[in-house]
Formats: C-alpha cells, structure tokens, sequence
C-alpha cells in the first residue's frame, strides 16, 4: 500500500467525519492527509521508516548514514540448514498466531528479543525472508526491526478490522 492509497482513506474518514458533524476533526485529518500528500509514491511501510529516522534526527541532530566497521562473524556455533529451517518454520507459526488474543504486543517485543539472542545476523536476515519481508534488511538490526514491524503491523491490521 502507498502513501497516496492512504490519502484516501483518510478523505473518506474526513467525508463521514464532515457528514457526522465533527467538523473540527475533519479539519484535522485533511491537514494531516494533505501534508502527506507529498509524499504520494513511497510504500507505507517506507514512509514508517522514513518517519523513524527522522524522529532520530529530531531527537539526535544526526542520522546514521554510512557503513560501520565491520568486525569479523565468528565461525563456531554455525546453525545448521535444518535448524535455520526449523525456526523459519516456527517464526511463521508465530506470525499466523500473532492475531490470538493470547498474543500480546509484550509477547511479540519478547519474541524479537529472543531471535536477537539466540540467531546472527545473516540467519535473522532468513527469518525475516521466511515471513515474506521482500526487501532484504542490511543489517541484524534492520531485520529485527522489519521482523517486529511485520508482527505488529498483522497484529494491528486484525484489531482494526475485526468486530
């Protein structure tokens, strides 16, 4: 979904909330609806990022651009291919189960821990593959931010859309 998709629904929001009487709030969402209408092509999910780093800049002056010095990955403890593939498994079971009322926010953050603890970066980037995050993160904590995006995001979609 783009940034333009989402101008629409909120002039639909601002159309009932007109209609409904509540003028004021519908004054509201259009400001807010217009002000994102510039940034029309990027998808949501960009524009969340987008809006992250400048909230960093906000808060910090900076925005982390540029490569690290990379320090070389320690070979022991190397997973092998059917474990990887045991956890993508279990990782996609817990995606599909995130719409449980037994899923709280707290469990999916506790889940993101978890993978940060016991996965490197290369296999965390594969989990993420595994729940259909298309765009390959560069870095472990790019893709552990996307994997807990992802999880919040299908949790999120179930609360708003259920009744």
């Amino acid at each position: 979904m783009k940034v333009a998709d989402l101008c629409q629904s909120l002039e639909g929001l601002c159309q009932f909330l007109e209609s409904s009487g509540a003028k004021q709030t519908a004054n509201q969402w259009r400001r807010l609806k217009e002000a994102l209408t510039a940034f029309a092509e990027p998808s949501v999910t960009d524009f969340c990022d987008f809006l992250v780093r400048a909230e960093e800049y906000r808060r910090t002056g900076t925005v982390a651009i540029g490569k690290r010095p990379r320090v070389p990955a320690k070979k022991s403890g190397v997973r092998s291919p059917e474990a990887l593939a045991q956890a993508a498994q279990e990782l996609k079971q817990f995606y599909e189960s995130v719409t449980s009322a037994d899923v709280t926010y707290e469990k999916i953050a506790d889940e993101v821990k978890r993978i940060d603890r016991q996965f490197k970066a290369d296999e965390v980037k594969e989990l993420a593959r595994a729940i259909g995050i298309s765009i390959p993160p560069k870095t472990k904590k790019a893709a552990l931010e996307a994997i807990h995006r992802a999880l919040r995001e299908r949790k999120e979609s179930y609360e708003r859309t259920r009744f």
